[in-house]
Formats: C-alpha cells, sequence, structure tokens
C-alpha cells in the first residue's frame, strides 16, 4: 500500500518482532524444517525485517512509535528502528 504520510505504532523491542509461537501439537524440529510461520525466533526476526522494509518504502514520510513504559515497566524501542532519526520526547504533562 502507499501513504502521503504514515505513522506506525507500537514498535516496543518486547512487539517487534514478536515472540515465536511454534504449534504446540506439531514437533518443533518438524515445524523448522518446513518453515512453517512463527515456529522459531529467527523466522520472527526475517518477517519483522521484511515487514519493516515494506513500512518504509510505503510514503514519502513515515514515522515510527513505542510506548516509553507500561505501567511501571520501562520499554525500548525495537531493534528494527536503530540508526533512524529519533525526534525528542514530549514533556510529561504536568
Amino acid at each position: 500500500l502507499e501513504f502521503d504520510r504514515l505513522f506506525v505504532t507500537g514498535l516496543a523491542d518486547d512487539v517487534f518482532p514478536a515472540a515465536p509461537a511454534p504449534h504446540p501439537m506439531l514437533p518443533l524440529v518438524q515445524q523448522r524444517a518446513a518453515g512453517i510461520p512463527r515456529a522459531d525466533a529467527a523466522w520472527e526476526a526475517a518477517f519483522a525485517r521484511r515487514s519493516f522494509a515494506s513500512l518504509c518504502t510505503s510514503a514519502p514520510r513515515v514515522t515510527f512509535s513505542w510506548a516509553a513504559r507500561d505501567g511501571e515497566r520501562e520499554r525500548r524501542a525495537s531493534p528494527l528502528l536503530a540508526g533512524l532519526p529519533q525526534a525528542p520526547a514530549p514533556a510529561p504533562p504536568p
């Protein structure tokens, strides 16, 4: 898809790339050998890289975002965002 501008949210390191989710009833070795989606971390990482590359070319201006906190837990940006210029975080409300 192509857009004039694109704002992508939710790209925290614990979400993108996603954690593997192999099928619980099939042997993991066979899932990996068959290249079944979600079977292992390598598949998830490759899928995330392809998705990220597609997002980067979907608009002339693309902004990526992630939540800095989830309750008491501090969150970090996805490693796929490393090397991109960062805008300063907004000031917390008074």
